[in-house]
């Protein structure tokens, strides 16, 4: 079985010598009912807030610009004052449901209007991955976050039918402004070994 935490992380390249040391994650998983996975709040601790390869953006706790707890109020505000019905647009076969922790849960977002959402797998162990291009349906993945955001980062379609976007070469990291003050600082990951 292959560690695709490693293959991320190593793909990625080193963190940015201005991250966090600690990051809190009481306030994120009491927000959701739930433990978030280990391997998700890894790649976030060490790289977040970011974005991949011109599209894909991760967000943090603790930040004051790109605050991963804000960002999911804020979010999962949104996807439940939706009409989902109206739209037709199904999960499972029925009406989405977001938060935690049986709910969608958002957890990275694309420029291109896509959103990747972690979510408990039917049995209830464990976690796997959603994605959804707006307007469409949303796409089940049975895996986890890092194996989803390895097939993402190597253009696979991970966010829907058609949603895969491979750029060649290292990686294109944007690291994002944590507080006022703070640039983007653009960065290439290392040679990657495919």
């Amino acid at each position: 079985m292959r560690d695709y935490l490693g293959a991320v992380l190593n793909m990625i390249g080193p963190s940015p010598a201005d991250r966090p040391e600690f990051v809190e994650w009481g306030e994120v998983e009491g927000l959701l009912g739930a433990e978030l996975p280990a391997d998700f709040k890894e790649i976030v601790e060490t790289y977040a807030p970011v974005t991949l390869n011109h599209h894909l953006v991760l967000t943090r706790p603790g930040t004051q610009f790109f605050n991963l707890a804000e960002r999911l109020e804020q979010q999962i505000k949104g996807l439940k004052e939706s009409d989902w019905d109206g739209a037709g647009v199904t999960f499972r076969g029925a009406t989405p449901t977001f938060g935690g922790p049986d709910g969608l849960i958002p957890v990275a977002s694309t420029d291109r209007r896509e959103g990747a959402f972690l979510v408990r797998p039917a049995g209830g162990e464990g976690w796997h991955m959603a994605g959804m291009v707006l307007d469409g349906q949303f796409v089940e993945y049975e895996m986890g976050f890092s194996e989803w955001l390895y097939r993402y980062l190597m253009g696979e379609d991970m966010l829907g039918p058609r949603s895969g976007v491979f750029y060649p070469g290292p990686l294109v990291i944007e690291d994002l402004p944590k507080s006022p003050g703070d640039a983007v600082t653009a960065r290439r990951g290392p040679a990657r070994m495919i």
